[in-house]
């Protein structure tokens, strides 16, 4: 995920790697005012050019299946309306780009290496997945290479690669619902804390991954809040869900001071941003007319081992809160968000 400020040139970049695939880093793109689940593994060779560009069967159905997808999350998960503008898609495979708002054309045009963004940056043919604001349409744009640049780059899930790659395209479209109100919110802490260009939802991680003090108490209070969420009754949800906030509290008292007093803000946002998309995507692979995986398995695959700490303890905190604070996705989803730890004192209590 990346992320820019409207004070600066600042990137948010959040590269993640789904089990049991490893990807490598390479340069990443600035986004003005953007946030991006990104899966980069680098360039694929280019194939035999096929003039024609025309959608293929297979892909046209996944396209629809992961449209479908994001409205279910909408109507049966998110409960909210479409809010931030025309979303417009651009897909694409190894030799063409299809590009449309909402529905995508069938005929594409050739990209010859480089994909074109409607923000006139440019890309290559990447195993890639992100969304972005579209200022100049006051909307927004999804990116996504399509499932035969996946498979050539040998991504495999329990999931099934095209249930995967639905999953990224909701939490992905789940961005494009937070712009709006995120933009502000990261505005008014680079303003106080002139944060620089390398800004990203690992920043808590980078700076104390090596702290074991850290490290073990991050540990405890995300295992409570998984504990909460799987609680049998409710009332041991919030017995569980307020030690997990008595911890939280704790660490971030002790840590968070002197030159590391700015991540307290950063934190919570990430938690908020990360949590939220996590979430719906993790409940569109559980739903009945969605994923059609069990529970289990769902979290399982939406939580990859818990490598990345801002989705995985994301992820914890709004399955206790979906539990315990009912209505919690239309104040989320506004131009004043609630934030993730605003709602687990409110589950806690």
């Amino acid at each position: 995920m990346k992320i820019s400020s409207s004070a600066g040139r600042r990137k948010h970049e959040l590269q993640t790697a789904f089990s049991p695939v490893q990807f490598s880093n390479i340069n990443p793109m600035q986004i003005r005012q953007v946030l991006v689940f990104s899966l980069i593994i680098g360039a694929l060779p280019a194939q035999a050019a096929d003039n024609s560009c025309t959608l293929k069967k297979p892909d046209a159905a996944w396209i629809k299946r992961a449209a479908d997808a994001w409205q279910l999350t909408v109507r049966d998960s998110l409960h909210i309306t479409e809010r931030g503008g025309a979303v417009s898609g651009v897909f694409f495979d190894s030799n063409c780009v299809y590009r449309g708002a909402p529905d995508i054309a069938k005929r594409g045009e050739p990209h010859t290496g480089l994909i074109t963004l409607p923000d006139g940056k440019q890309i290559p043919p990447a195993v890639t997945s992100f969304a972005a604001p579209d200022e100049k349409h006051r909307g927004a744009f999804m990116v996504m290479a399509l499932p035969e640049i996946w498979r050539a780059g040998k991504v495999e899930s329990d999931l099934t690669l095209e249930t995967l790659m639905v999953a990224v395209y909701v939490h992905e479209m789940t961005h494009t619902r937070q712009f709006a109100s995120i933009s502000p919110l990261i505005d008014v802490v680079d303003k106080r804390w002139k944060l620089g260009d390398d800004l990203n939802d690992d920043i808590v991680q980078t700076r104390f991954k090596d702290t074991p003090e850290f490290v073990t108490a991050f540990d405890a209070e995300r295992t409570l809040l998984f504990n909460a969420a799987a609680a049998t009754t409710d009332v041991e949800a919030k017995s569980f869900a307020r030690e997990a906030l008595a911890r939280i509290t704790a660490r971030r008292t002790h840590f968070f001071a002197g030159d590391d007093e700015k991540l307290a803000e950063l934190e919570d946002i990430f938690l908020t941003m990360e949590g939220t998309a996590q979430w719906a995507a993790y409940k569109w692979v559980a739903h009945p007319k969605g994923g059609r995986f069990s529970p289990e398995v769902a979290l399982r695959n939406m939580r990859r081992g818990g490598r990345q700490w801002s989705q995985d303890e994301g992820l914890a905190l709004y399955l206790v809160i979906d539990r315990l604070v009912p209505g919690w996705t239309t104040r989320t989803f506004t131009d004043q968000p609630a934030t993730a730890l605003t709602l687990l004192a409110e589950a806690a209590r």
